[in-house]
């Protein structure tokens, strides 16, 4: 039965993984265009702009579509499962479309607030109207999600991608317009997924299946994320604004590139991230449930551990064959970010056991405190260390995370994760990656035999204890 589970999980993270390869391939192959036509000022501009975004849209999501996935699996009534959608659809649309006004009439504000200038208000005022269409994009992608159709989901999901580079690529490298292409093309991109979920969820958005006594529980049970969700923007997004403030655009542009390349990690995370909560929600009431989860926490940290590594050992080689020689200064901050989404993707897997308790609460106090630590890290490393400072404090921050909630998790849901392999294959790697960058940076063939070594020092620590729990089912 557990094999079973790890199979289910296996199929949806594969495709799911396919498609963030895919998506990061592709912007990978992006970057020297980009290079060529941005230098890392205007790399920053993005960045700042992306950020700020970020933030907003913490406000526009409302912490929802973690409620929608508990409300969802509360039932099998497809009746009911409507009432979910439909409650969460007009409120977060409404919402969404408020706020997108509110931006367009403050464009030359936000501009002069973000920027230090209003020369870039048209910027904001694409954003306004994107929103609300970026926004319909997550009814469709958490529609299919929750009914573990993988496939569709991917789908979709490569295809506004395509769309939206395809796109940057004739307005920004083509027409040559600057920043401003990078904008326009997300909003007819947008445009075009938004008609699409119109389409494809004919019959889950209508107002008549619109609840009040749905929403507000709903509402109760998400509430208590958004303090924790602009922490968590806090501990990703922030840094941008520390960096600019005390060094200036171009050290954000280089932050950025450095966001680019350790993000590939992603692909490991995000394919976990997207599989894992609804599959876990589904066979929450199964026997040896915990051991499943158990299992794939096992998994994600052997994957990620070896992923991140690979990015820091080679982060030097990825930013000579992609970026111009203006972008190479961005080396040290890949490999500290690369890891960073490596342990930041931890909490989504242990959060699992609240989740089932219908207890947000640790989750929102660990991210909460880290926020703190994490302003704190970026007023004193920041103006010391610049971008390399901004990188080091996520990552120590992102790792208070990891302990604060691994701690109160177990109190509420004990699940038997394996904590010494954990410590032993994060730590142990990043104390060989540390002597091999400090010794043998410039040693190809030593970077490799370093690589080789901790990905079987990490393979010999897991493989026997995954085989362990195999064999009691």
């Amino acid at each position: 039965m557990m094999l079973k589970y790890l199979k289910q999980l296996g199929g949806d993270s594969l495709i799911y993984g396919l498609s963030t390869v895919l998506t990061r391939f592709i912007g990978l192959l992006l970057i020297p265009m980009y290079t060529r036509v941005f230098q890392p000022a205007d790399y920053g501009v993005i960045n700042l702009i992306a950020v700020t975004f970020v933030l907003i849209e913490i406000f526009v999501v409302f912490g929802l579509d973690n409620s929608v996935a508990v409300w969802f699996w509360d039932t099998d009534d497809t009746g009911d499962r409507k009432k979910t959608f439909s409650s969460w659809i007009w409120f977060q649309f409404s919402l969404a479309l408020f706020i997108g006004v509110i931006i367009v009439l403050s464009s030359s504000f936000m501009s002069k607030l973000i920027l230090s200038s209003t020369s870039y208000y048209y910027i904001f005022i694409i954003m306004g109207c994107n929103l609300p269409l970026a926004t319909s994009h997550r009814f469709l992608q958490n529609w299919y999600k929750l009914q573990r159709k993988a496939l569709p989901t991917v789908a979709f999901t490569v295809s506004i991608t395509l769309i939206t580079i395809l796109l940057t690529i004739f307005f920004v490298v083509y027409l040559r317009i600057g920043v401003k292409g990078v904008f326009i093309s997300q909003l007819i991109s947008s445009a075009i997924g938004f008609f699409v979920v119109l389409i494809v969820m004919k019959g889950w958005y209508s107002i008549s299946t619109f609840k009040r006594d749905r929403l507000k529980p709903m509402l109760k049970f998400a509430i208590p994320l958004i303090p924790a969700s602009i922490s968590y923007w806090i501990l990703g997004g922030a840094g941008s604004y520390f960096v600019e403030k005390f060094a200036s655009k171009t050290e954000v542009g280089l932050y950025q590139i450095g966001i680019s390349f350790g993000s590939i990690v992603g692909v490991v995370v995000t394919a976990f991230q997207t599989a894992f909560p609804a599959f876990a929600l589904s066979i929450s009431k199964s026997e040896n449930h915990k051991e499943v989860y158990a299992a794939v926490f096992l998994l994600y940290i052997g994957l990620g551990s070896i992923a991140a590594s690979f990015i820091w050992m080679f982060s030097s080689e990825l930013l000579m064959l992609f970026t111009q020689p203006s972008y190479y200064s961005a080396e040290n901050v890949v490999g500290i970010l690369a890891f960073n989404v490596f342990v930041s993707g931890i909490p989504s897997i242990i959060n699992i056991g609240p989740n089932i308790a219908k207890n947000n609460k640790p989750y929102g106090y660990a991210i909460v405190l880290s926020a703190a630590i994490c302003i704190l890290l970026y007023t004193v490393l920041i103006p010391w260390l610049g971008k390399e400072g901004a990188a080091f404090t996520t990552l120590c921050s992102n790792i208070f995370v990891v302990i604060y909630l691994g701690i109160m998790a177990e109190r509420i849901y004990p699940i038997p994760y394996d904590w010494k392999i954990t410590l032993l294959s994060s730590i142990g790697s990043l104390l060989l990656l540390g002597f091999s960058k400090y010794y043998f940076n410039d040693s190809f063939f030593s970077k490799i035999l370093f690589f080789l070594l901790i990905m079987t020092a990490i393979i010999i620590m897991i493989i026997p204890k995954l085989k362990s729990m195999l064999s009691k089912f």
